[in-house]
């Protein structure tokens, strides 16, 4: 048995069999923390904060998994790693435990993330990276599949040489085969903490070179969808303080 976070057709062949595996569903999630956590009894890890760990690491095993053991190793109730997550202020690499305290062959998600950004800037050169970092920016998951394709988010690639709609399409296809984000014709998605992870990489002047771009091009996408309305207006601006 492999596995792998890979999803392109370099998986397929005879005598194969592909099972995906997606996210813990919550009840999973729940079920996963307790049994985990069951050998310190004298910490207090309510219901409520352990679903509100597992919401925060967006159910996903491989982030539960370590999270269960930074809570073991630290002695921290759920409630206090709850509160971690939500500070923003807190990077991802501290809310984990150190790869040298991780099982031979695991890597930390962290780590995870680098290899598979390091293969997409190596498959998609100054485009797939610009893109996920322009992914890793509105606050809500299902982004408009055009906002990636618009004229000032292609202005990013190459470090500002620009790029066309084809370049555009070829990036977006690398991270989707490398499920750093899921891709469909209408919308896309990525998980919270790969974009948590992606914010993290970036400096705040990087974060502000990025914003705006992705605000015009959030705008370009939705008067093409639903024109220059009052509602359109309204909701870039929402975004735009959100960014």
């Amino acid at each position: 048995m492999l596995t792998t976070r890979y999803r392109g057709t370099g998986l397929d062949g005879p005598h194969r069999q592909i099972v995906e595996v997606d996210v813990f569903a919550p009840t999973q999630s729940l079920t996963y923390l307790r049994d985990a956590l069951a050998t310190q009894p004298h910490l207090l890890h309510e219901d409520e904060d352990l679903a509100g760990v597992a919401a925060s690491l967006g159910h996903l095993p491989l982030a539960l998994g370590q999270a269960a053991a930074y809570l073991l190793n630290e002695r921290m109730a759920a409630a206090a790693y709850r509160d971690l997550l939500a500070d923003r202020k807190e990077s991802v690499h501290t809310l984990f435990p150190h790869p040298d305290e991780l099982p031979d062959a695991h890597r930390s998600v962290a780590a995870t993330w680098s290899l598979s950004t390091d293969l997409a800037e190596r498959l998609s050169p100054g485009i797939a990276m610009p893109l996920l970092r322009v992914a890793a920016l509105p606050p809500t998951d299902g982004i408009l599949t055009a906002l990636f394709t618009s004229a000032p988010v292609r202005a990013l690639f190459r470090e500002g040489a620009g790029g066309t709609v084809r370049d555009a399409d070829t990036g977006m296809r690398v991270l989707h085969r490398l499920n750093l984000l899921t891709h469909t014709q209408d919308r896309v998605r990525i998980h919270p903490l790969i974009k948590r992870i992606t914010r993290d990489s970036l400096s705040d002047d990087q974060l502000f070179a990025l914003a705006h771009p992705t605000a015009e091009g959030l705008y370009a996408a939705m008067v093409d969808i639903m024109g220059n309305t009052k509602m359109v207006r309204d909701t870039v601006r929402l975004y735009w303080s959100r960014l």
